[in-house]
C-alpha cells in the first residue's frame, strides 16, 4: 500500500502543473465531453514521434481549429506547447533515472536537434540539461 501511495503521490505532483486550474481554464467537464483521455494517453505513448495537431484532431473527430480551441480550453496550453511540455518532463526523468546520454534522451523525448532541446529545456527548467542533471 505504502509503494502504490507513494507512486501516486509522485505521479500526481508530475502532472499537478498540466492539470491545475490556471487563469481559470481548466475544464474537466470538456476532458469528458470531448473524451480527450485517449488524446493524452497517445501524446504520452507517441512522444518519440512526431506527432502532428491535424492526427490528434482526427482522432477526437473534430476539425484542427475546434481542436486546438477545445484542447486549450481544457489544459491552458495549445496541443503544440502542451507536447513541448511534455517531452521536457520526459527528458528530466530520464535525466534523473537513466544514464543516458543527451543523444538518446533526444531521440527517446522526439527533439530534433541538441541545440533545440537544450533551448526548450533550458527555457522550462532555468537549467541545461548538464546541469540539471548534475544538480540532483
Amino acid at each position: 500500500v505504502s509503494h502504490f501511495m507513494e507512486t501516486r503521490g509522485i505521479i500526481e505532483q508530475l502532472l499537478a502543473r498540466f492539470l491545475v486550474e490556471e487563469k481559470g481554464k481548466f475544464h474537466r467537464q470538456r476532458l469528458v465531453q470531448y473524451n480527450l483521455k485517449h488524446i493524452f494517453i497517445y501524446i504520452e505513448n507517441h512522444l518519440q514521434n512526431e506527432i502532428p495537431i491535424a492526427e490528434l484532431a482526427k482522432m477526437a473527430c473534430l476539425s484542427k481549429d475546434h481542436f486546438t480551441r477545445i484542447f486549450k480550453a481544457a489544459t491552458g496550453y495549445p496541443p503544440s506547447e502542451y507536447i513541448v511540455r511534455k517531452r521536457v518532463e520526459k527528458a528530466q526523468c530520464l535525466l534523473l533515472t537513466t544514464p543516458y546520454s543527451q543523444n538518446k534522451i533526444i531521440e527517446e523525448t522526439g527533439f530534433r536537434s541538441l541545440t533545440y532541446f537544450s533551448r526548450v529545456f533550458k527555457k522550462y527548467t532555468a537549467v541545461s540539461p548538464g546541469k540539471y542533471r548534475k544538480q540532483v
